[in-house]
């Protein structure tokens, strides 16, 4: 949190989507700052207005606003302030903590020990309610409330992680892990709150994934209302991501509530379609790495025609055989070639004869040398693109324990997009290591024939 003098200026910055950076497009988003702890219907302390950066020193969408933080903008020393934008986006405002700050006297030493825990100190009660900093992670507020997460056996859910916010999930208020029992005791203030259940994700590596050990918390937030002493019992499903599989819909959800878990502040401003993005294009490039869809393409030759296209769906040929009308059943595999190779076999020669070798150069095969004849066969085996995922039942078609593994894509697409460049590499490595060791097994063999891996088609 930056701490600043009474008057002062704030500089933040901040990224609204769907925008290409021209001072013409859409409508600009609205800034707000407000005491921290002030309701969001609360009159704001200030309505600065955000400037768009120019697109060619800076990301498409970049704003900048300034917060001059002085007693006749309403400011005052010894409080702390939250900075919020608003922005339309698909005909809704959703609205995002941009930052932080907290207001010292002028003149005020920064370094003064007594400064500085009483900027925590204030800090940690406007966030987690009055009490001692050791209790205020379980809430601090006046009424013992005790949670319980079931799953649908009824049996508890131990050792997972849960975040409780205010109503609008602008604030956290306590945080907890279930016991043995699946409880966790909280210390809160009468009031309506959220809880979402599931670690976030970390630079370092994935941390449950959404999942929380193999439960799926489908009620993610999960209403909770306090009025006293409150107990409230919540459930959950569990599942195997090694046995059952993981459906689009599934997908979607988990990587959502993994972004509200680990960027609670954007979550807002980031919208459905961004999500659905990032789960194909996960999909995508997971099916990639592991060669698994697959297909087989006909061509039929034409007499001294040396080049054929074929479906850009095919990313990598990986076979090209030929079959000779003189022997139709007996396929001839031809051999590969590089560029270079291909241009120094036709420095040599290139008249029509039986082709030898074929050379792919993005979506046309060339073949060497040129057929003689109409009507021959040749076949193209390769890795292809997969199509979409588009209804929320449909599963991707590779092993169910490989699934996870397109959240952890999709999150790291996530967290190069808001600039956490450290967990989106963290996250490559873990995948990269993971489908290298899928790989380098034989033959893996994971309760069905459709679990079949090997090296041909």
């Amino acid at each position: 949190m930056q701490v600043v003098e009474l008057g002062e200026t704030v500089y933040l910055h901040f990224a609204v989507n769907d925008t290409d950076g021209s001072a013409a497009d859409g409508s600009s988003p609205a800034v707000a700052v407000r005491r921290c702890g002030d309701s969001a219907s609360a009159d704001p302390v200030l309505t600065p207005t955000p400037v768009l950066l120019s697109a060619s020193a800076y990301p498409n969408g970049c704003y900048e606003v300034a917060v001059e933080a002085t007693e006749e903008n309403g400011f005052a020393a010894g409080e702390t302030y939250a900075v919020f934008a608003t922005v339309s986006v698909d005909d809704e405002d959703p609205v995002g903590l941009i930052g932080e700050f907290a207001v010292v006297a002028e003149g005020a030493s920064y370094t003064s020990v007594t400064n500085i825990a009483n900027v925590v100190n204030q800090t940690l009660t406007e966030y987690h309610g009055a009490g001692s900093w050791v209790s205020s992670v379980a809430g601090g507020g006046a009424n013992t409330v005790t949670l319980t997460m079931r799953d649908e056996n009824n049996d508890p859910v131990p050792g997972v992680r849960l975040a409780v916010r205010n109503s609008s999930e602008t604030t956290l208020v306590a945080v907890a892990i279930t016991d043995e029992d699946g409880r966790a005791e909280l210390q809160l203030d009468d009031g309506t709150y959220k809880v979402r259940y599931g670690p976030a994700y970390a630079a370092g590596g994935p941390e449950g994934r959404g999942l929380g050990g193999g439960y799926w918390f489908d009620g993610n937030p999960y209403l909770l209302t306090v009025s006293g002493a409150t107990e409230a019992t919540f459930s959950c499903q569990a599942i195997s991501t090694a046995d059952a599989g993981l459906t689009y819909g599934k997908l979607k959800a988990m990587v959502h509530q993994a972004i509200i878990r680990t960027w609670p502040e954007l979550a807002r401003l980031i919208p459905m379609t961004f999500i659905e993005e990032w789960v194909n294009a996960g999909y995508h490039e997971l099916d990639l790495k592991l060669k698994w869809s697959r297909t087989k393409v006909q061509l039929e030759t034409k007499a001294s025609t040396a080049n054929y296209a074929i479906p850009t769906t095919v990313r990598e040929v990986e076979e090209v055989v030929w079959y000779d009308d003189d022997a139709p059943t007996v396929p001839v595999p031809l051999a590969p070639l590089s560029l270079r190779q291909w241009l120094a076999k036709m420095a040599e020669a290139n008249d029509p004869g039986r082709p030898t070798h074929y050379m792919q150069h993005g979506s046309v095969l060339y073949l060497y040398p040129a057929p003689e004849d109409d009507g021959e066969v040749i076949e193209v085996w390769g890795v292809m693109e997969p199509s979409n995922l588009v209804g929320d039942e449909e599963m991707p078609g590779f092993p169910a324990n490989l699934h996870i593994l397109i959240v952890d894509l999709a999150v790291a697409y996530a967290a190069e997009h808001v600039g956490e460049l450290a967990l989106a590499q963290s996250l490559r490595r873990h995948i990269e290591a993971t489908v290298h060791a899928e790989r380098m097994e034989t033959t893996t063999v994971r309760n069905s024939v459709e679990r079949l891996r090997h090296d041909g088609i």
